[in-house]
């Protein structure tokens, strides 16, 4: 495991976009606030800040991390489907896709799954994605089941010293994970509520399913 000396902290401006696109290219993990959560991301082709995400969270159970994307790279990294077109047009968009990579994404981002989740939550992101060369690797800031950090300091509290730097954006705008939406089966599916209700996202997708559990 890769431990810093210290974390540091900077405040989240545009002009910042180069140098977290700089050290993410050079292996950095970075704690990077947006609308949904703090994220922790990393260089997806860089095997060993992929890992180094996973060994710092020492999550519970084992998951594929995100990539950030939008319309313009989507193709770079996934099998886009005419459910997913529908969606990338409305991005940035708090939502959670599950869905299909291509074999452009490396086996470290896969964490031995077949799907992996694309995010896009809000224009900071969609900003990045857009200047970066490479693809980024996302997850939500969160430790071994814990809460999922909305504010820097709950990012710190978790991963002061195991992160290079923190940009800290204040409490993020929703202060929750973006609404889960399945879009590798036959019916598209919302798994979770989150940001965007049902009602939402039925503009986008009229035949989305909600299952049982989830109806009041």
């Amino acid at each position: 495991m890769i431990f810093m000396a210290e974390t540091t902290v900077v405040q989240k401006s545009p002009d910042l976009i180069p140098e977290i696109i700089q050290r993410l290219d050079s292996g950095e993990v970075i704690l990077l606030h947006t609308d949904t959560t703090y994220a922790l991301i990393a260089k997806a082709h860089d095997t060993d800040a992929v890992n180094h995400i996973f060994d710092i969270k020492n999550a519970t159970h084992q998951q594929p991390l995100a990539l950030l994307t939008r319309r313009d790279k989507a193709e770079e990294w996934f099998v886009v489907d005419n459910y997913f077109k529908q969606f990338l047009e409305h991005f940035p968009y708090p939502v959670t896709l599950i869905v299909e990579p291509n074999d452009n994404v490396p086996s470290a981002v896969r964490n031995g799954f077949k799907n992996i989740f694309a995010v896009c939550p809000d224009q900071y992101i969609y900003d990045l994605v857009g200047e970066a060369s490479f693809p980024i690797a996302a997850t939500s800031a969160s430790y071994f089941g814990a809460s999922k950090a909305t504010t820097v300091e709950l990012g710190l509290r978790f991963f002061d010293g195991q992160v290079s730097y923190a940009v800290d954006g204040g409490k993020s705008k929703y202060g929750q994970s973006g609404t889960l939406i399945d879009l590798t089966v036959e019916q598209p599916a919302m798994l979770t509520y989150g940001p965007v209700s049902y009602h939402d996202v039925i503009e986008i997708v009229p035949d989305l399913k909600l299952p049982s559990h989830m109806r009041k």
